[in-house]
Parts: C-alpha cells; structure tokens; sequence
C-alpha cells in the first residue's frame, strides 16, 4: 500500500516543481516607477586637499514619475557653518506660472540656511513625467576639523506638489547629504628623512642623559 501511495506521489511532485519552475521563468510585470521628490546627486562628498574653503558645487531638486503637476511647494534646509547658497536657477515644468513665494536665506536661525519655494500654473498644461525644479548652488564655508569631517543634510522640507483640481500628490521625499573631510597629508621623502633624522638627534641626546644620570647615582 506504502508503494502504490509513494509512486502516485512521486508524479505529483515532479508536476508541482515543474510548475512552480515555469511560473519563474514567466516574465512578471514591471512596478510602476516610484513617484519621488530628491535632491540629485543624493550624496557630495569633497576632501580638503583637493577642495577649499570658497569653493562651490551644484545640486538639483528633482521629481520623477509626477501626474498633472499643477503647483508646487518646498522648503530646503542646510546647516550655514558648512555650506552657503550662492545662486539658484528655476527650472519651472509649466510655460507660465505665478510665483506666490520665494524666499533664500543663509541666516534663517542660529545653526541653518533656508529656502522657501511656491508656484503655480497659470493656463499651460499641467505636466506630466519628470523634471528639474531649481539648481542650487554651494560653497563651502568652514575648513574640516583636523582628523574629522564636516556634514550637513540639504534638507527637504513641508514639499506639497499638487495636481489641477488642488489635490496632493502623494510621493516620496529623499534628502541630499554633504560631506567634507579630513585627508591626512602626504610627506615628501625629505620631510620624512627630516623627521626621522629629528627622531635619532633626539633618542641620542635622551640616551647621553640617561647613562649620565646612570653614573651619577653610582
């Protein structure tokens, strides 16, 4: 009975792994694109023995996967002893807006800079796909602690992208991260050679003075 109900099953199971096989090599539907808001690159990083104190780069505000963008808000935060904004371009989806606020500050408080953004559509076609809202550019304000690094988030904020009839669009927010850091500084073969021969001068004379302080207690 046990080998009758064993050769029954074994078909079975040949047919569930066969199946279950098939159903991978099946190709599955592709997931729709995330619909996101992001600072783009998301990561800066800078070394201070190729970057100064003065120098800038660019980051970008973007928004992929939008439907119907109709209007849109932000703010961005950054931490002022690390970075300062030095200009902004607009690059609005919409052939006409109206700009209801746009403030930049790199005093906002104590420790932060900020920017506050709002715009809407004034009669072109809401828009639909991806996009650049605004290139921000910084520089940098502060040299990197010895050994360390200095780092600051570019900080989405209070973001409402809404479409024609003033509905939210719901999406994703991803903030941008800057780093600068500390490299240690590369010697030369004379420094080191200085450094080394400073290095026997003084274990010599340490030496001199340790056998003489040796005799004296004789």
């Amino acid at each position: 009975m046990m080998g009758k109900s064993f050769k029954c099953l074994v078909p079975l199971l040949l047919l569930t792994f066969a199946l279950v096989f098939a159903a991978r090599l099946v190709p599955t539907s592709t997931a729709n694109p995330e619909t996101r808001v992001y600072i783009d690159p998301p990561l800066v990083e800078k070394f201070d023995n190729e970057t100064f104190v003065g120098d800038t780069f660019t980051v970008s505000l973007k928004f992929d996967e939008m439907t119907d963008l109709a209007g849109i808000e932000y703010k961005i935060y950054w931490n002022k002893t690390v970075l300062n904004y030095v200009s902004v371009v607009d690059t609005m989806p919409w052939t006409t807006y109206f700009t209801a606020k746009d403030e930049k500050t790199n005093d906002y408080n104590a420790t932060h800079g900020r920017m506050w953004f709002s715009a809407v559509d004034t009669g072109s076609t809401p828009y639909t796909g991806n996009g650049t809202v605004r290139q921000i550019t910084f520089n940098i304000t502060s040299p990197t602690p010895t050994g360390s690094f200095l780092y600051t988030l570019i900080d989405i904020q209070d973001d409402i992208f809404g479409d024609s009839l003033a509905n939210e669009i719901p999406h994703a927010t991803y903030d941008g991260e800057f780093y600068y850091i500390w490299v240690i500084p590369e010697f030369s073969g004379v420094a080191i050679f200085a450094v080394l021969l400073t290095a026997t001068a003084v274990l010599v004379v340490s030496m001199r003075y340790f056998k003489r302080g040796r005799e004296f207690l004789k």
